[in-house]
């Protein structure tokens, strides 16, 4: 077996509280311009794929940061021979476990680099990704009305999952270019963001909720910042094994429960950023409610947010009794 030579010898490790940290020599020399973040839960062997993905991009200045949340299976013995072999700078972080999005906020306070890319641990970068994303970004006039690219991907048989968009898209503003992505061009796209924004607007970590919707950072930047869409091509998302962390971690139903009301509390007590209109309002407050009332019948309904406001309160008097009949019949026929 060849000897490693010091430099790519892993070379620093530490633990705070439930977090290690480990990183290779090359992590002190010098600050990338870009973090690529991968959050993973188990799959050892998608994970296998994914890092190689980023190993074999073409643009080479970034850092790579992997986020362990709490996995199961042996993560080290394909990550730590991984560190030590390649050629760009690469943190390991292991946690407890606590839901993706924990790990995706573990990995965004802990990246340098000015902007930040995401690739699930199922997924693959194509070659040319970051090279596109940096050229793209470095050419995007007013760089400061922007908080991301948005890019398009295929599937792991090469299908685009969404069409080509528009030429004059970024040409549009930004509400009609959101309602044409949304309405005429619906599926999969990932997006390589300014790392300062992502930084100010983590997911919040409420003890005993396993899942945060993305959406909860997501509206909340698409609120200030715009979108800037491209056509190429640059991810392979893989659905032949899309199982989500929820699945993967073997959620029970009454945590599934508790999540879902999680969520729509967080969005009830910002309307403004997260629900568009009275009618989606309304829904997500019955909603909310039928999940309240489901959890109260579980003697379960420890949810670490409450309603606020008059509004929210007064309608949650209102949809008191049409909750508590929907909840009812659900338990009984779903549960």
């Amino acid at each position: 077996m060849e000897k490693l030579s010091q430099p790519q010898k892993i070379y620093q490790r530490y633990k705070i509280v439930d977090i290690s940290i480990e990183y290779n020599k090359l992590w002190n020399q010098g600050i990338p311009a870009v973090s690529v973040i991968t959050p993973v839960y188990n799959r050892p062997n998608e994970l296998v794929r994914c890092i190689n993905s980023v190993k074999n991009q073409t643009f080479h200045d970034f850092e790579y940061i992997i986020v362990n949340d709490g996995s199961t299976d042996n993560l080290d013995t394909i990550i730590k021979p991984f560190m030590n072999t390649v050629d760009f700078a690469v943190m390991y972080i292991k946690k407890k476990n606590g839901g993706v999005h924990t790990a995706r906020n573990a990995g965004i306070r802990h990246a340098r680099g000015k902007l930040i890319a995401m690739i699930d641990s199922d997924d693959e970068f194509l070659p040319n990704a970051l090279k596109i994303f940096i050229e793209t970004w470095n050419n995007i006039p007013d760089k400061e009305q922007y908080a991301e690219i948005k890019a398009m991907c295929i599937d792991q048989n090469g299908v685009r999952i969404t069409p080509n968009l528009p030429p004059n898209i970024n040409a549009l503003p930004m509400q009609q270019r959101w309602k044409i992505i949304k309405t005429q061009y619906p599926g999969e796209q990932i997006g390589f963001r300014v790392a300062e924004i992502l930084k100010k607007n983590t997911w919040p970590e409420p003890e005993g909720i396993t899942f945060v919707n993305e959406d909860i950072v997501w509206k909340r930047i698409h609120k200030k910042y715009k979108t800037f869409f491209i056509k190429d091509v640059v991810r392979i998302y893989h659905t032949e094994t899309d199982i989500s962390y929820t699945k993967q971690n073997g959620i029970n139903k009454n945590q599934l429960v508790k999540n879902k009301a999680f969520n729509a509390c967080y969005m009830l007590n910002e309307p403004d950023i997260y629900l568009s209109g009275t009618s989606e309002y309304l829904k997500m407050m019955l909603y909310y409610c039928i999940l309240d009332r489901i959890l109260k019948k579980w003697r379960n309904a420890n949810i670490p947010i409450k309603l606020s406001g008059k509004k929210n309160r007064l309608l949650y008097t209102l949809f008191y009794i049409p909750a508590l009949i929907l909840a009812s019949t659900y338990i009984k026929k779903k549960l």
